[in-house]
């Protein structure tokens, strides 16, 4: 199965989680009866930054939240990434994405690795500490959240370790559109691999979130683009283009692989 449907859920995190879990199922629902394959949502979906809701929030994986989104995976017969929850682990709290099958089995967890200061997340959170990929019906794929899109290193790592669609949940903030679009870009140009962007929208106490989700190929042409309202975005993505594209412009060999 090399050709599969990604879909984007671009949602508007308000301050009662309960509702934001309520907005994003249906959200889902109508990703699924699209006929996407894959799902993906944005970072901290239900609380967004605010870190009093987020200690509430946080818990061990799994719990009720991750049962609802397996059930909701089984039910639509969908890949969910859940683009981050905050995960509780001892006296720690990671910002925790969580990749769901079809069957609704959790298949695996990101913690992000990169945190980024000016949104406190230093203060709140722990390092995630492992690079991961995950194998799936249609290939190998990659996580990264938000911040981590900048840095170049993680990505090529995912891309050796196999990945060839990247995905990256983010809450990225106004005025940050043009590093957005050019970063999304360029980790796909100098990987030759799908990468997946899907941003919030709205605003907090500190931040406005502009959106544009986005789905961009192995040659850096973006394939869909969202606006900056609540939105549903999905593209059809086929893995023979990365195998493709790679056999026209240099990308690795064995000869330098292990300088990565």
């Amino acid at each position: 199965m090399a050709e599969i449907k990604v879909a984007g859920v671009q949602t508007d995190i308000g301050p009662d989680p309960k509702e934001n879990l309520r907005r994003t199922l249906e959200m889902i629902d109508g990703a699924a009866k699209d006929g996407a394959d894959f799902i993906c949502l944005p970072e901290l979906f239900m609380t967004g930054f605010d870190y009093n809701c987020i200690k509430d929030q946080s818990e061990g994986i799994p719990n009720e939240v991750t049962g609802i989104l397996s059930r909701k995976a089984d039910e639509a017969s969908v890949y969910i990434l859940a683009g981050s929850i905050p995960e509780a682990v001892g006296e720690e709290i990671y910002n925790t994405s969580v990749l769901f099958g079809k069957e609704g089995n959790i298949l695996g967890s990101y913690s992000k690795i990169h945190l980024f200061s000016i949104m406190d997340e230093k203060k709140n959170f722990s390092h995630g500490r492992k690079v991961k990929v995950f194998d799936t019906d249609f290939g190998t794929i990659g996580v990264t959240i938000c911040y981590d899109l900048r840095f170049p290193e993680l990505f090529r790592k995912l891309s050796i370790m196999g990945a060839k669609v990247i995905f990256v949940p983010s809450e990225f903030p106004v005025p940050k559109l043009d590093h957005w679009r050019t970063l999304l870009k360029a980790r796909a140009i100098e990987n030759q691999i799908y990468v997946v962007g899907v941003n919030r929208v709205g605003k907090d106490e500190s931040s406005r979130f502009f959106g544009h989700s986005m789905v961009v190929d192995p040659r850096g042409a973006i394939l869909i683009e969202a606006g900056e309202d609540e939105e549903i975005i999905s593209a059809s993505i086929d893995l023979a283009n990365v195998k493709a594209a790679r056999e026209k412009i240099f990308y690795l060999d064995d000869r330098i692989s292990d300088l990565y």
